[in-house]
């Protein structure tokens, strides 16, 4: 299935029957929708549905907490879905929208969104982020057949929501700079077009991002969610729009679940996080190429003993499914050696490419402080201790060659 149509625009909701007509949807439609979503926007797009004589079902997702996108609201949703059922309406942002997602993979029923929130890009996304035994999973799924946003409905979703929006986009700055330093030093492949387009978003939204975040800034922000989405689409995967800042993230959101809490926003953490890779970005290319050298001379490799103990400190019970996905990937000491040959040879131009496409850390929290975002993952109430823990372990949440992994690679400690 491929996205037929994107409308972002004010009072579009209105036109939602015929955009389903558009898409060959004529009667039998399952609404999905949490308690808070149905408030935002549910309630209104079955009123229009009903009087427009779809003949709809609703499955409400209700909990007494956070919901999560795992096995209990999957199976849920699975059973309010019917042979007769022609089509899946998500109303919701990034949990619905995955659970969605991959209950339209699973069934081979198209889905749509109606975004009521511009907090995260993962609406155009062919993969779903999920919780299964507590773990973060990215799974196959289904792209949605359309993506609706009422800039109105967009506009009135709590703050921290948009705050979120905006610092997941933040994020792809180093996204896209870890998918460079990849493809120059392992050879993973590389879309000039993609990333352009990408960074093209990310620069318009930050150009219109304001302390009032008014309706054009909305509809910004909400286009440039939904231009990332289309190039994970595009890409076949998540490399164009998620790096070593989201990786930090779904750390935290690991050990976030491991403890029965609900805690914060995913792009609230990522924006946060973007500080610090920024940071960790200009530091590490400060360095000269002779003093690269040194450290790549001076540095000791990780033991496998020293390796799963790391590992099994930083995760608990999620360390020996995460320990089987990376099969010794990087411990390899033959691959190592040619990735720091490619390290050396390219080191002066990617010094250049990093100061010209990589913001300051300080530019990245000016961005952050101007919208009212937070900066500090203690404003989170996140410790210390934490943070420091995410910053030398997430590297081990995918294989995906990062910022953390080249550091490993040359020997500099990501946490001095």
């Amino acid at each position: 299935m491929a996205i037929k149509k994107i409308v972002i625009a004010s009072e579009v909701i209105r036109q939602l029957p015929a955009i389903l007509k558009e898409l060959g949807v004529s009667s039998r439609v399952l609404l999905v929708a949490d308690t808070n979503t149905y408030q935002a926007a549910g309630r209104m797009v079955a009123d229009i549905l009903t009087g427009a004589s779809f003949n709809l079902q609703e499955c409400i997702l209700r909990r007494q907490g956070q919901l999560a996108a795992d096995e209990e609201a999957l199976v849920e949703v699975l059973l309010n879905i019917e042979p007769e059922t022609e089509f899946i309406l998500a109303v919701g942002a990034g949990t619905i929208n995955d659970i969605a997602r991959y209950t339209s993979y699973k069934t081979g029923k198209p889905y749509a969104i109606i975004a009521t929130a511009p907090s995260m890009d993962g609406y155009a996304s062919s993969v779903a982020a999920l919780t299964i035994k507590g773990c973060k999973k990215t799974c196959s799924a289904t792209p949605p057949v359309a993506i609706i946003g009422d800039v109105n409905i967009l506009g009135a979703a709590p703050r921290e929501m948009i705050l979120a929006g905006l610092g997941d986009i933040l994020g792809k700055y180093t996204s896209l700079a870890d998918w460079q330093l990849s493809h120059v030093i392992t050879g993973e492949g590389y879309s000039d077009k993609i990333a352009g387009e990408v960074r093209e978003a990310i620069n318009e939204c930050v150009r219109l991002t304001g302390n009032q975040m008014d309706k054009k800034a909305i509809q910004s922000l909400m286009e440039a969610l939904v231009t990332s989405g289309s190039a994970m689409l595009e890409w076949g995967n998540s490399r164009p729009a998620s790096g070593s800042e989201h990786h930090i993230s779904h750390f935290l959101e690991m050990h976030d679940i491991l403890a029965g809490t609900g805690g914060h926003l995913h792009g609230a953490k990522v924006g946060i996080a973007e500080i610090m890779v920024t940071d960790l970005y200009h530091r590490v290319f400060n360095y000269r190429l002779e003093e690269i050298k040194e450290f790549i001379a001076r540095r000791q490799p990780e033991t496998t003993a020293a390796y799963r103990s790391r590992v099994t400190e930083a995760y608990g019970p999620l360390a020996e499914e995460l320990i089987h996905e990376m099969q010794g990937y990087y411990l390899d000491e033959a691959r190592r050696k040619e990735r720091q040959r490619n390290i050396l040879r390219a080191w002066e131009d990617m010094q250049l490419w990093v100061r010209h496409n990589v913001p300051l850390p300080e530019e990245i929290q000016g961005l952050l402080l101007k919208a009212g975002a937070p900066t500090s993952f203690a404003e989170l109430g996140i410790p210390a201790a934490r943070v420091k823990t995410a910053l030398e372990n997430a590297k081990e949440v995918r294989q995906r060659y990062t910022i953390f992994r080249l550091m490993e690679d040359i020997g500099i400690a990501i946490v001095e």
